[in-house]
């Protein structure tokens, strides 16, 4: 059964991101979405589990919040080249 699973990007404004979303879907299939965005962002999949990784582009900070149901995880980096890897299941 697929959940509503909802990313907030936050941190410095106008901050550059590539993101690479792997999501898994009810039946097993999974979907891989490449792209580049600005902080502030939000995404909003449908799934039973979402793998992000995020690489700042820019000095500034980046702030990383999944949820899926009652479950939720975040993590932040800063600086060009840093990255974060989250999961949720």
């Amino acid at each position: 059964m697929s959940s509503d699973i909802d990313v907030d990007i936050a941190g410095t404004a106008d901050t550059r991101f590539s993101a690479r979303w792997e999501l898994t879907r009810a039946d097993g299939s999974r979907q891989v979405i490449e792209e580049e965005g600005r902080i502030p962002t939000r995404r909003h999949f449908q799934g039973m589990a979402l793998t992000a990784e995020l690489t700042v582009l820019d000095e500034g900070r980046l702030q990383l919040a999944i949820q899926k149901g009652n479950s939720r995880s975040r993590s932040s980096t800063g600086g060009a080249g840093s990255r974060i890897s989250i999961s949720v299941q």
